[in-house]
């Protein structure tokens, strides 16, 4: 019904979020230190991995995404940011 009709039950857009400490020696008392984790549905998480294993070779993503990428990372883009400031910064530019 969903791939037919193009219709996706409300529930699996639903999820549980619990509060994952980050650093389980720190503050437990600041909500810094707690980072959410998103438990969802078991359907639609077997939908979403049937989906993926049907048209993973149609998904494409653009060159410039680093994150959610094999190999690849945020701090791969902070990286290529920092480089690419500190070069035209020693060329005399306002960057």
């Amino acid at each position: 019904m969903i791939y037919t009709h193009g219709f996706v039950p409300d529930d699996f857009g639903k999820g549980v979020a619990i509060p994952d400490p980050k650093n389980r020696l720190g503050n437990v008392n600041n909500d810094d230190n707690y980072r959410p984790i998103t438990i969802s549905p078991t359907v639609s998480k077997l939908f979403e991995y049937c989906v993926l294993e049907k048209f993973q070779g149609l998904l494409l993503s653009s060159d410039l995404q680093f994150n959610f990428k094999l190999k690849s990372s945020c701090s791969h883009a902070v990286f290529l940011l920092k480089q690419v400031t500190d070069y035209f910064i020693t060329r005399g530019s306002n960057v």
